[in-house]
């Protein structure tokens, strides 16, 4: 799922790119990546983002990612994260697409999150859309509500996952 991107340390070290060996326990994460949640990054999709950095991430003990407190102030550049590493923040912006969140992870971490996996790219997808669906409901915008839906029904090869969709279509949950 996650490939390193250099090799290891000379010196034996377990850096932080590597999926942890099996019974390592960090004592606390090296790098922490925390998702706004405030107001143009909610609407521009940053729930989406920040389950997109948990499954790109998983399996990295050194990993910690969250929720930010408040506003990071880029609300033009939505939505947005920032990267906390030994003290120093750096702020990403624009994570709208898949491929930024896995470039975010991999320059966090040095780990390369594997997109070649269409099973994984669509659970990503799909999740934004419906994360996207959620907050156009919440703000009554009913044509953005809808936007996608149809054609996500008519691709659901998921008896289940299909009939929920239908529910969503016809306005029923």
């Amino acid at each position: 799922q996650i490939t390193a991107s250099d090799p290891p340390r000379e010196d034996g070290a377990v850096e932080c790119w590597l999926p942890a060996p099996p019974g390592h326990q960090p004592a606390q994460p090296e790098v922490e990546i925390q998702v706004c949640q405030a107001g143009a990054c909610r609407r521009a999709g940053s729930e989406a983002v920040l389950l997109e950095i948990e499954e790109l991430g998983a399996g990295l003990l050194c990993l910690s990612v969250s929720a930010a407190d408040g506003c990071l102030g880029a609300c033009d550049e939505a939505p947005n994260a920032i990267v906390v590493r030994r003290g120093t923040e750096v702020l990403q912006s624009r994570l709208d697409k898949v491929e930024k969140t896995a470039a975010l992870v991999a320059s966090a971490t040095g780990a390369t999150p594997n997109l070649d996996d269409p099973a994984l790219r669509q659970r990503l997808k799909e999740a934004r859309q419906v994360r996207a669906r959620q907050q156009a409901r919440e703000e009554k915008r009913w044509n953005g509500a809808m936007q996608g839906l149809a054609e996500q029904v008519a691709a659901s090869a998921d008896e289940s996952k299909r009939l929920d969709l239908l529910l969503q279509l016809a306005g029923v949950e």
